[in-house]
């Protein structure tokens, strides 16, 4: 079980996260927001957490990150994230025996 500093931690680090990107800092009730991390913290990593909230930041959100959608969808997020991560080794793969074909002709 996460324990309440982890938890605080990510509410911070998604802070962190949301300044850098908007340039001013979230409205977040952070003992609502410790709760939300705490059942993320149930199925993953505090640092796959935090690579999360990094890809959250890194996709478009009609939304404007808001930590209430992080929460409902953060599953959808992990699947969407280990397919782009999947995709990029796939990608890299490809490239690579391409690189050794046109070497070889």
């Amino acid at each position: 079980m996460a324990t309440p500093k982890q938890a605080h931690a990510l509410v911070t680090y998604f802070g962190q996260k949301y300044k850098k990107k908007y340039g001013l800092d979230p409205k977040v009730n952070r003992y609502a927001a410790r709760w939300g991390f705490d059942a993320i913290l149930m199925d993953m990593s505090s640092d796959d957490a935090k690579r999360l909230i990094d890809y959250y930041f890194e996709t478009v959100s009609p939304n404007g990150h808001t930590l209430d959608w992080f929460f409902y969808n953060y599953e959808k997020l992990a699947e969407a994230n280990e397919k782009t991560v999947s995709d990029r080794s796939l990608l890299a793969v490809i490239r690579e025996a391409t690189k050794k074909r046109t070497e070889e002709w």
